[in-house]
């Protein structure tokens, strides 16, 4: 691994480098942020580390290495069930598409697409959006014929996203992605119901099945010691540390032995679902949509 000084990259990948060799760290942990993920998927697979991972980019596991574990829903996990809810479920078919200008953006973007297009559905309307620019995109387009809004950003972009959008268009289903919720919880609310016959319009997210009385115990103790709910993105960071915490108990302090116990975890019940991972690190748990206030 070349030791790069050279821009925020090249520092982060020092950075786990250090963790590696200097710190002997037996496992690494990303955020869901995608660049991050594959740079620490590169420098794990070529020194043996063990990786949990909190991005959605289903690139990520698509070539079956060894060392990296996904929790929660990939990006074509929950494009398909967006699309799902949209075209069969809901019957619309005016959907516009707003995606960040970044590489997760991007990706989520052509999966959503892609789930469109296999649905025989009209395509939707893409929209780039740029955080510094958030009024132009909207200002841009004539929604008056939006049915439903799928919006494929980060949390704060999200956040800055849906007052405008919603002056647009108060009663549109809007369908964010798990990184558009993962930071913020306060722009969209806490995850409260899962979806049934109410068709009333809201804001959706696409995750595992709940296992109630666990996301019920982790959001009454995060709301005692913080004051405030917990996003999707925390619940799966505590997953992920309370699952390499019971691997390391069986495997002890060795990368390769915590890597076969990490295989085995399977019906786990966490705080953010139910999380089994299968022989290429994916979380295999069935895949649905929640209400957000």
């Amino acid at each position: 691994v070349t030791r790069d000084e050279s821009g925020p990259w090249g520092q982060a990948s020092n950075q786990i480098v250090k963790l590696v060799f200097d710190d002997q760290a037996v496992a690494l942990i990303t955020s869901g942020e995608g660049r991050s993920a594959h740079l620490a998927e590169q420098i794990g697979n070529k020194i043996g580390v063990p990786i949990l991972t909190l991005s959605s980019d289903s690139t990520t596991t698509e070539i079956n290495l060894p060392w990296i574990f996904r929790l929660g829903p990939t990006d074509t996990a929950q494009a398909e069930a967006f699309a799902r809810n949209i075209y069969q479920s809901r019957k619309l078919q005016g959907v516009l598409l707003l995606r960040q200008n970044d590489r997760d953006g991007r990706m989520g973007g052509q999966a959503f697409l892609k789930a469109a297009g296999e649905m025989h559905a009209l395509a939707p309307i893409q929209v780039t959006v740029n955080p510094e620019r958030i009024s132009e995109g909207l200002a841009a387009k004539d929604l008056s014929a939006t049915q439903a809004v799928v919006i494929w950003a980060d949390a704060p972009t999200a956040h800055l996203l849906l007052p405008g959008l919603r002056g647009l268009q108060p009663t549109v289903p809007v369908y964010l992605c798990r990184k558009g919720v993962d930071r913020d919880s306060s722009a969209v609310g806490p995850v409260s119901s899962s979806v049934g016959d109410d068709q009333i319009p809201n804001q959706w997210v696409a995750s595992a099945p709940e296992n109630s009385q666990a996301r019920a115990d982790f959001y009454q103790r995060y709301h005692q010691r913080f004051g405030t709910q917990p996003s999707i993105g925390e619940a799966e960071a505590y997953d992920a540390i309370r699952i390499l915490a019971a691997a390391l108990h069986q495997s002890g302090p060795n990368r390769t032995r915590l890597r076969d116990a990490l295989t085995s975890v399977t019906n786990y019940a966490g705080a953010s679902g139910i999380i089994s991972f299968d022989h290429a690190g994916n979380d295999t748990s069935q895949v649905t949509l929640l209400k957000l206030k």
